[in-house]
């Protein structure tokens, strides 16, 4: 009788077909598993994604239908968790009002940590990073204009700014 997949036991098997149907290498999704606390190989991965999974995204199509599905989940779990920080926060404010008992002044702070600490998690395992949105987004344009006129991106800068200014 053959060996049984390691993938395949994992509690997380559902997760790393979802990753390799986004378009993730076996590296990536390796790196994934580890952080899981998996520790089957690489070659055992690639076998997995490649005989036990059916989930390959075959056209753009697909893909795109596929990270919008994931993207409104993702939406709606930080909306979940900032209706828990908003209610953590007025019954902090109402208990801090009232001279309650510490415990419950306690209990309150404790559960609006833990929903902090899920929102790092979750922004963490996919990979979200903080930036100065207008700078680089600024910079990024200008970088991709560089082929252009140099009166274009003359033009494009004083918009930028004009926009920028009316808006700040």
């Amino acid at each position: 009788m053959g060996r049984r997949c390691l993938c395949c036991d994992s509690i997380y098997e559902d997760e790393y077909s979802k990753l390799s149907s986004l378009g993730k290498n076996v590296s990536q999704i390796l790196e994934y598993a580890r952080s899981k606390g998996d520790t089957f190989s690489y070659n055992s991965l690639s076998r997995h994604l490649k005989f036990h999974t059916g989930t390959k995204v075959s056209n753009r199509e697909d893909r795109d239908k596929l990270l919008k599905e994931e993207l409104g989940s993702s939406v709606n779990i930080i909306r979940k968790l900032n209706k828990s920080l908003e209610i953590c926060s007025s019954k902090i404010d109402s208990l801090l009002d009232s001279n309650a008992p510490d415990q419950t002044l306690l209990k309150y702070l404790s559960e609006t940590r833990m929903c902090i600490e899920t929102l790092r998690n979750f922004l963490k395992d996919f990979n979200i990073k903080e930036i100065d949105q207008k700078e680089d987004i600024f910079n990024r344009i200008i970088y991709c204009m560089k082929d252009f006129p140099s009166n274009i991106i003359e033009e494009f800068e004083r918009r930028w700014n004009e926009y920028s200014s009316r808006n700040d």
